[in-house]
């Protein structure tokens, strides 16, 4: 039987993981997150605030970076720069 939620998220999947092969190609260095109740944390029911504080500890980990989310990840990404702004890196616009 199709499930289109399983196939909703796999085009997500599959749609990030293109983005970010073409960003490893370029020589970057890439962590892509699973948000609580996302992905390998499908488990761990969802909430906001959980989520903003496991990207800032995981950026304290890893240094400065640029961050990037699409749509629930996009906020997320908005919250930890306000909540976390010392572990991220600015992009310039020309």
């Amino acid at each position: 039987m199709f499930d289109s939620d399983k196939a909703t998220v796999i085009r997500k999947r599959t749609l990030l993981e293109s983005r970010l092969r073409r960003w490893t190609h370029r020589g970057v260095h890439v962590v892509a997150v699973d948000l609580p109740g996302h992905g390998t944390h499908l488990s761990s029911p969802f909430s906001y605030a959980r989520a903003v504080e496991n990207v800032g500890t995981l950026l304290a980990a890893v240094g400065p970076a640029v961050v990037v989310g699409l749509f629930l990840g996009g906020y997320v990404g908005m919250r930890v720069a306000a909540e976390h702004g010392t572990h991220i890196t600015p992009v310039n616009r020309p």
